[in-house]
């Protein structure tokens, strides 16, 4: 038994959406507005652009984080060497 949904089946509603589809399609790609291009054009640009940005934060970021590796490592290094020399320890 088909099961109603409203006044028409499912098989019904089925194959009037996929009568209707290509047409609202079709309608709708024949009246997009000549502005639409442009706002998409810029839209993929702007996200290219974060996408860059986002990669060089993300690269200097590392490099920070290994800038700060080094300055503790330096200051390890250098309070070990101060106590061997019993020089006064820096704070």
């Amino acid at each position: 038994m088909k099961k109603k949904v409203g006044l028409l089946t499912e098989v019904d509603w089925k194959r009037l959406r996929e009568e209707v589809r290509p047409i609202l399609e079709e309608i709708v790609e024949n009246t997009k507005p000549k502005w639409a291009d442009r706002v998409l054009t810029a839209a993929d640009k702007a996200a290219g652009d974060y996408k860059k940005f986002d990669e060089e934060k993300t690269v200097l970021s590392g490099q920070v984080s290994r800038h700060s590796d080094d300055i503790e490592d330096l200051k390890t290094r250098t309070s070990t060497i101060e106590k061997h020399l019993h020089l006064p320890v820096a704070s």
